[in-house]
């Protein structure tokens, strides 16, 4: 569109030329997507992304759990409250509520069940399971 609001044409064979800011931008992301596929080739790489990392294991005493009805599925909800010990840290005691699925181990005061968490966030990160063992 012209300064004067009336619509401009461009003649036939000629393009508008592209910013040059456009052109290093393009030329940089080419030179960092060539750069990244050769460290991930070299086994180099950016390190793991991986969701576990921060996270310990330890193991949960269970000294209280209260289960609710099944729903369909059988899935139960539970109350559970314990004490987690793990490696470098006193222990903590945590309290939560989880989702028992059909055919699990149902939580019972005495239980000593493997979980995971993150060293002094206990009380909100822990979970029951284990670290895959790639994870370090």
């Amino acid at each position: 569109m012209s300064a004067d609001g009336a619509w401009r044409r461009i003649p036939a064979g000629t393009m508008a030329a592209m910013p040059n800011w456009i052109s290093a931008l393009l030329v940089v992301l080419l030179i960092a997507t060539v750069v990244s596929l050769y460290m991930s080739r070299r086994g180099q790489g950016f390190g793991n992304a991986s969701a576990a990392r921060g996270y310990v294991e330890g193991v949960m005493t269970v000294t209280s759990a209260v289960l609710g009805d099944p729903d369909r599925d059988g899935a139960r909800l539970c109350t559970v409250s314990g004490t987690i010990i793990g490696p470098d840290s006193s222990p903590a005691e945590v309290y939560g509520r989880i989702v028992v699925p059909a055919g699990a181990i149902e939580p019972y005061p005495g239980l000593d069940q493997p979980v995971v968490f993150k060293p002094g966030k206990e009380d909100s990160t822990w979970r029951f399971g284990t670290l895959p063992d790639s994870v370090g």
